[in-house]
């Protein structure tokens, strides 16, 4: 009787440890994925040059056609830069981008730096002209709250864009501008600040510590060479409470 008893005990356990094996699984594992969202308002060849560019290299660093994403005048209507259609995107991305992903955003248009009035209160802030209206650093801070990747990498190619980077370039988002937000960008030769900016990831010389891979941080100071070429002085930004040096696009 003792034997059968203590049988059924063991069946009873083993059964027990099973269940609890089974309802032990872990979650299956969701890769990262990487996006990008290039936002282009202007009509202007240069800045279509340094789109296609930095689509292209975007490629080359491992990003899938599938994933980037072109706002701009290529002619459908669907995929001008309007701000409908900027919120539309944003608002997608909510539902797509998660906590294991890389977002990467890219403005590239000209800018303003104006006031706005908030409660009667006037303020000053930085704005990506596109098609059809403004879009202001408040707009844009708002828009990525709602968005929750691992990390998130906003750049402004805009005149007075520093504004916008101080003002998304928190928790796990950088930002990253062409020039202060009291400062006009400059542009030469269908270059620009953020488009070697994206291109610099591709140079061996960027990787200051010959690790294989060009950081946030490495390819930010590596365009120093890009700015120092300039016929005036420009101040980029780069603005970020994560350490830029753990972050890369490849």
């Amino acid at each position: 009787m003792k034997i059968k008893k203590f049988i059924k005990k063991g069946i009873g356990i083993l059964a027990l440890a099973g269940a609890v094996a089974v309802n032990c699984n872990p979650k299956p594992f969701n890769p990262e994925e990487k996006y990008a969202v290039l936002i282009n308002g202007s009509e202007e060849r240069g800045f279509a040059v340094m789109e296609m560019r930095t689509y292209d290299n975007l490629l080359k660093m491992g990003f899938e056609k599938k994933n980037i994403y072109t706002l701009d005048h290529s002619g459908n209507q669907e995929n001008t830069a309007s701000k409908k259609n900027v919120e539309k995107m944003f608002s997608s991305l909510e539902r797509i981008v998660d906590e294991n992903d890389l977002l990467v955003v890219y403005f590239l248009d000209h800018g303003n730096r104006i006031t706005i009035f908030q409660d009667g209160i006037p303020k000053k802030v930085s704005v990506v002209v596109l098609e059809d209206k403004y879009l202001n650093e408040d707009e844009i801070y708002n828009y990525l709250s709602k968005i929750h990747p691992k990390t998130g990498i906003v750049t402004t190619d805009t005149c007075y864009g520093g504004g916008i980077a101080k003002r998304v370039g928190k928790g796990n988002f950088i930002g990253i501008s062409s020039s202060d937000e009291n400062e006009s960008a400059l542009f030469f030769y269908s270059q620009s600040f953020m488009s070697e900016f994206y291109a610099a990831f591709r140079e061996k010389e960027a990787d200051v510590n010959n690790d294989g891979k060009v950081t946030i941080k490495e390819a930010f100071d590596y365009n120093q060479i890009y700015v120092d070429a300039l016929p005036r002085k420009v101040t980029p930004l780069l603005i970020s409470e994560i350490d830029p040096d753990s972050v890369t696009l490849e």
